[in-house]
């Protein structure tokens, strides 16, 4: 508490340029493009839940947070207050920034008793696809652009699509994703999830370098072949002419 309360009264001298910097700030870098002061406070801002690491020649020190606080400061066996000193003095060095990995194996996927199995296993696809790419953004863009990108893509799509209500995504202070007010399953899904992304995504663009580069395919064989069966990607490159 006494190291965050330090840290916010330090902010308060970046306020009028720090935007600008968060918008440009990556997982990794060099602490001379930052500063300390401004990638804790990416943090803070983001509600992080990981770890920042920061290395200088053979020195490293490692800022935990939980939900965008920080809990613990480890460097070389020394009180907090007197590491945190020492550590705002660096010029130079490295950070890292590594938000808690999700574990995919221990979330419980929605359910409802009116799905047939059918459902249930696309529906659940969909659900795992949304978690795996929703945390691999919160990883490169921070929580925050990721949702004001969210926003945008909300209050766009929602006016045509009230099935839209149904999508149950929050992503602070930690993601969690919830389809189980889906009466049934149907195409026009499928339909909103694509635009949904797709209309992320463009946002990101605009706003966050490299976003080009993005894989929208999952890293599990098994989901992609449902989601291309159910003809997501597809649909998902043709966003711009549907929307």
């Amino acid at each position: 508490h006494m190291l965050s309360h330090r840290l916010i009264n330090t902010n308060k001298a970046l306020q009028k340029t720090e935007v600008q910097f968060l918008k440009k700030m990556h997982p990794r870098g060099e602490l001379k493009n930052f500063g300390l002061i401004r990638i804790l406070n990416f943090a803070e801002q983001n509600a992080l839940t990981g770890r920042i690491i920061l290395k200088k020649g053979e020195k490293t020190a490692i800022f935990n947070f939980d939900k965008g606080q920080l809990v613990h400061l480890d460097y070389e066996n020394k009180k907090e207050d007197e590491a945190l000193d020492e550590l705002l003095s660096w010029q130079d060095g490295t950070f890292v920034i590594e938000p808690k990995i999700f574990d995919f194996e221990t979330q419980t996927l929605s359910q409802n008793p009116n799905w047939t199995t059918e459902e249930t296993k696309i529906i659940n696809a969909f659900e795992r696809y949304f978690l795996e790419k929703f945390t691999a953004l919160i990883q490169g863009v921070g929580s925050k652009n990721l949702q004001l990108a969210l926003n945008k893509a909300w209050h766009k799509l929602l006016p045509v699509y009230d099935q839209l209500r149904n999508v149950k995504i929050e992503l602070t202070p930690e993601l969690k994703i919830d389809f189980s007010a889906f009466e049934n399953f149907n195409e026009k899904y499928v339909l909103i999830f694509a635009l949904l992304f797709a209309q992320i995504t463009q946002n990101l663009s605009k706003e966050v370098l490299g976003m080009e580069f993005f894989d929208i395919h999952s890293d599990l064989p098994e989901i992609n072949e449902i989601l291309d069966q159910e003809q997501f990607f597809l649909i998902y490159q043709q966003a711009g002419d549907l929307f």
